[in-house]
């Protein structure tokens, strides 16, 4: 292997792990929101989704780590967002999570490099 192509390897490997650290951040963010929001509730019912949501959450933190490519994580963002078509968290505790996780979706869709 020439010295151009192993540094163009590194530099590449670099970046991918940059992006990774990225956007687990992102996930981190809203996976703070969630937790507040558990903390903040009374209700059973909102504990039992939000709890949901922080174990998608998780899955995709392990997806981002496993270096799934776009598709993977377009499908995680599009069945949690069916998710949360389904259900309805009352309150502010509701209004941050959803606000969160549009944010998390905007920001991991306009920054996923599609595959090539």
């Amino acid at each position: 292997m020439n010295g151009e192509r192993l540094v163009t390897l590194r530099l590449r490997a670099a970046r991918d792990t940059c992006r990774v650290e990225e956007r687990i951040r992102e996930v981190a963010s809203y996976i703070r929101v969630l937790a507040s929001a558990l903390d903040e509730t009374s209700r059973a019912e909102d504990r039992t989704m939000l709890t949901k949501h922080l174990a998608e959450a998780a899955r995709l933190v392990a997806l981002i780590d496993e270096g799934a490519d776009h598709f993977a994580i377009q499908r995680w963002l599009d069945s949690e967002e069916h998710g949360y078509g389904w259900s309805y968290l009352p309150g502010s505790h509701g209004e941050s999570a959803e606000a969160a996780f549009a944010t998390l979706s905007e920001r991991l869709t306009h920054g996923l490099p599609h595959d090539q």
